[in-house]
């Protein structure tokens, strides 16, 4: 295994032996994690992380990251994190929601108490990330942990000028949104628009850097601006500035595609929310250059290549040059 000049521990608060060993075993087989620590309860998370043990516990001065199940006996994991944020010494540490929940108030309580330490901060960590699927996701966020990619940069990075399409009715609340922006240190150029003929026009003629959508609009609505945005600009994050949307609703809008969604009455939240999106949108671009890149090289090398599962060793793919020489189709080649 491969270790880091600082080491990585991990701290996993999850019941269930079964996804606990999945996920101790993924984390483990990557190098990046030198110590994995379980805990079985939201109880004996909170002992160790703010209670009588934390003086006691030389590990908790070197965990660099927590993974904590929603669903746990005793406590429940979104106790548990309101505790880690409300103190003083584990307040900026990053945490990791590993969640199975379908209960939309469950989803919303735990991105909300993630997203307060980012107010008064310029965003030291992205503190909740929510995950379904839970080993490419967190490993991703061990590898940040772990200094391969700093977390500061997934909210602070140096990204220039920013060309934002504004979908908002309120000259006033325009106004306030780009002064805001601005304290965050962002250099924005703005493009204001009401209308649904505008949206599509404003897309088609030019894909911003973000969209910023207010929900209740008087000749469409921030729902179906989401829906545009999504036919148009499936790659533009888009983001709701409003002070009418519902919790419900601003879930629903992050399942239909929304990255992120800052009331009105919170604004010192949307400088950081909008770098980060910019931030995490020019990422997946990157990986998909990348990837793109990589089935080209595997499609066209004069080389045969073979790709095989680690663990069963089966051959999963085959390229073109392999299967011409030695005259099989990829389909006899696999398994």
């Amino acid at each position: 295994m491969t270790h880091h000049n600082t080491p990585l521990e991990l701290l996993l608060v999850e019941d269930n032996p079964a996804d606990a060993e999945l996920t101790i075993d993924a984390l483990l087989a990557t190098g990046l994690v030198n110590t994995v620590k379980r805990v079985k309860d939201g109880a004996e998370a909170l002992e160790l992380l703010v209670g009588s043990k934390r003086q006691s516990t030389a590990l908790l001065n070197l965990i660099k990251l927590v993974l904590l199940d929603l669903r746990l006996p005793r406590v429940d994991g979104l106790e548990v994190l309101k505790r880690i944020r409300a103190d003083e010494g584990t307040r900026l540490m990053p945490v990791v929601v590993l969640n199975s929940s379908q209960e939309e108030s469950d989803l919303v309580r735990a991105y909300d108490l993630g997203r307060q330490q980012l107010s008064g901060e310029t965003g030291r960590i992205r503190g909740v990330h929510e995950i379904s699927r839970r080993t490419g996701a967190v490993l991703d966020v061990a590898q940040q942990a772990a200094g391969e990619h700093p977390m500061t940069s997934l909210v602070t990075p140096s990204i220039g000028t920013v060309v934002l399409l504004i979908i908002e009715d309120s000259a006033e609340d325009l106004e306030l949104i780009a002064d805001v922006l601005r304290d965050g240190g962002l250099e924005p150029s703005i493009r204001f628009i009401a209308t649904e003929p505008d949206l599509r026009a404003a897309l088609n003629q030019q894909l911003p850097f973000a969209i910023l959508a207010d929900w209740t609009l008087p000749e469409f609505s921030g729902a179906r601006a989401l829906q545009i945005a999504r036919e148009l600009a499936p790659t533009v994050p888009f983001l709701f500035v409003s002070g009418t949307i519902s919790e419900a609703a601003a879930l629903s809008a992050l399942r239909q595609g929304a990255v992120d969604y800052v009331f009105k009455h919170q604004l010192d939240k949307l400088g950081p929310s909008v770098i980060r999106a910019i931030a995490e949108a020019r990422g997946r671009r990157a990986l998909i250059t990348s990837e793109e890149r990589y089935r080209g090289l595997f499609e066209t090398a004069i080389d045969g290549i073979l790709i095989l599962d680690a663990g069963s060793k089966r051959i999963i793919e085959a390229n073109p040059f392999i299967c011409n020489l030695l005259g099989m189709a990829p389909a006899d080649l696999l398994g």
